[in-house]
């Protein structure tokens, strides 16, 4: 039995960290206001001229629930299908270079989450884990695909990785790329509820069209090509899609990255392939590490010197670890080291 002079402590100790929570939040808001103030209409940062371009492949559509979902579909109808998902930033543009590697040989798909690319948007979307690894499961259902390889990148490696605790009987094999979902312990001010009040505010204010494309940007280490990459993103010309794209990182990085799996991962019986960037930026090099530690039936491959989007950024790399994989069930990557990954990291002012 709790002793009622602990019981009053703990509670004294809980209404003090509300209250340093709530002082916090109001510094954080006024802070944010004070810069928003300084910063130019979202208008003047965009360019209404540039277009992007079409997906790789005709835009389909099917029905999910109350979202209509685009995806894209190519290669070889009868070659084993491959269901690719993309992470907060892209759309299934983001995946043309893996697609077009893989389409002589396999069947290729890739879907617009709801909330992102050209499927439809909203804050009505509910943009939970669950929602998505539904969505994938009515996807093949519909698609009558036959044991597919997913593959996710970022936000949806979690999906995939949450889908392949929770379908295993639908898919033949699983593969994640710099996946959130076993990263850290959440911060004492990620622990204040993530409300939509939070994000409206702060994250519409903080996260200008031009902090994106640092964003996105900062995800390319090996590539020199990178420059040209997301002038093919609408959100950083349409001033709606922009909007868009805020409500929708609200409400799937709330329903979905503090979600976490570190404790569940061991479970995972499909084949799982791991690919990070060892100059991971955004979801260190030491998840992969812990992941493959712990999934027993996985694999491993590591470009040192890559960065986040490993597909963009070291796309050879990428593509022929994926399809080694799909055919041996081996990528077939040579071996590295954690320690060596860390000492480069901490030469680039990246250790974490």
């Amino acid at each position: 039995m709790v002793s009622r002079d602990k019981t009053e402590y703990m509670s004294f100790k809980i209404q003090i960290f509300r209250k340093l929570s709530v002082i916090c939040l109001l510094l954080t808001l006024f802070f944010s206001s004070v810069s928003c103030a300084k910063t130019p209409p979202i208008e003047n940062l965009l360019d209404p001229n540039i277009r992007r371009p079409d997906y790789i492949y005709p835009e389909q559509y099917f029905d999910f629930r109350d979202a209509k979902v685009c995806y894209i579909e190519g290669g070889n109808p009868e070659g084993e299908p491959v269901l690719f998902l993309h992470g907060v930033l892209g759309d299934s543009h983001t995946w043309r270079k893996t697609m077009k590697a893989l389409e002589g040989k396999y069947h290729v798909y890739a879907i617009d989450l709801p909330g992102y690319g050209k499927s439809d948007k909203g804050s009505h979307l509910p943009m939970s884990i669950s929602y998505y690894a539904d969505l994938i499961w009515e996807f093949i259902r519909k698609k009558k695909l036959d044991h597919p390889t997913i593959v996710g990148v970022s936000l949806s490696g979690h999906i995939v990785l949450y889908y392949a605790l929770n379908f295993p009987e639908t898919i033949d094999r699983a593969v994640v790329a710099g996946s959130v979902g076993v990263d850290r312990e959440m911060r004492w001010y990620e622990n204040i509820h993530y409300a939509v009040q939070w994000n409206d505010f702060v994250i519409k204010r903080a996260l200008t069209p031009e902090r994106f494309k640092k964003i996105w940007t900062q995800q390319f280490v090996c590539s020199r090509e990178h420059d040209d990459e997301y002038d093919t993103m609408p959100i950083f010309q349409d001033p709606v899609e922009y909007q868009q794209l805020i409500t929708s990182f609200n409400h799937s990085v709330s329903g979905i990255f503090f979600r976490s799996l570190r404790d569940e991962v061991k479970d995972i019986e499909t084949p799982l392939l791991i690919i990070w960037g060892g100059l991971d930026s955004y979801h260190s090099v030491k998840d992969a590490f812990y992941l493959y530690e712990q999934v027993p039936y996985s694999k491993i491959a590591i470009s040192p010197n890559c960065g986040h989007l490993i597909m963009l950024d070291d796309p050879e790399f990428f593509n022929q670890a994926l399809i080694n994989f799909i055919e041996t069930g081996d990528p077939k990557a040579p071996e590295v080291i954690l320690e060596e990954i860390e000492e480069i990291n901490k030469k680039n002012g990246n250790g974490r």
